[in-house]
């Protein structure tokens, strides 16, 4: 089987300058001295109700960020065909990320910025309808950076000694459909709390598990339907009689 064709980036959008940019808005509430994510960071980052200040954020966000975004949309640059397991997935991870790595410049931190752009930005930026684009698109584009940027020779998470930082990398395992990421999310979040390097006190503690128990909301929705109901309707999917019921009974949308 041939190797499919790689598609280019520009590097006036994609470079260490944006992955930076990135980061200080991301974090402009999270000092580096503080290991474990602040409250005003918590609240920007999983939920505030304050729902002016959250649309004030993704305003933010979108002024900054869409343009690179954008660039990645799939009318910009074509993906092979999706994988039909997840180790097809994994087997294409370095295909799809290696556009990215020129572009990530040295140490963690890069990849870090890289990673939320892809993951967690694109979320935030990309809401209604355009969900399907980060569901169907852009996701599997993460993936296949955190797949990549997490493996042998850069194992860019260990360059990076926050948990309030580090957690990102993991992120786009949470969002999976596949059962196997939920494995790898679990598995990094064990490896934090034996690493010294986190320094885990009781405030970082407590954000492990918390995470763990919002990972635990996802992965029984993987269990019972293999996949996330309520993207359904944004990939163009047939919501089965028992998604349906799940969902109109209270089901978890995360927010979309």
């Amino acid at each position: 089987m041939s190797t499919p064709t790689a598609f280019t980036l520009s590097r006036t959008l994609f470079n260490p300058d944006l992955y930076h940019r990135v980061q200080s808005l991301w974090f402009a509430t999270q000092p580096a001295s503080n290991p474990a994510p602040t409250d005003a960071s918590v609240k920007k980052w999983f939920f505030d109700p304050d729902r002016a200040a959250a649309a004030s954020f993704d305003a933010q966000l979108r002024a900054e960020f869409l343009p690179a975004l954008q660039a990645l949309f799939p009318d910009r640059i074509t993906l092979p065909p999706a994988a039909r397991s997840w180790a097809d997935e994994h087997a294409q991870a370095a295909h799809l990320a290696a556009p990215f790595l020129p572009s990530l410049g040295e140490g963690g931190k890069g990849a870090l910025g890289l990673v939320l752009l892809l993951d967690q930005v694109a979320r935030n930026t990309l809401r209604g309808e355009q969900q399907g684009i980060v569901y169907g698109h852009i996701d599997r584009l993460s993936r296949a950076v955190a797949r990549t940027v997490l493996a042998e020779p850069l194992k860019a998470d260990r360059q990076i000694g926050s948990y309030a930082r580090r957690q990102w990398f993991y992120m786009p395992f949470m969002h999976s459909e596949w059962m196997e990421d939920h494995e790898v999310f679990n598995r990094s979040m064990e490896e934090m709390r034996a690493d010294s390097q986190i320094n885990v006190n009781e405030d970082v503690a407590k954000a492990l598990d918390n995470q763990e128990k919002f990972e635990d909301m996802h992965v029984k929705i993987i269990r019972q339907f293999g996949r996330y109901p309520h993207r359904n309707k944004f990939l163009g999917r047939q919501t089965t009689a028992e998604e349906k019921a799940w969902l109109e009974g209270g089901g978890d949308t995360f927010g979309a």
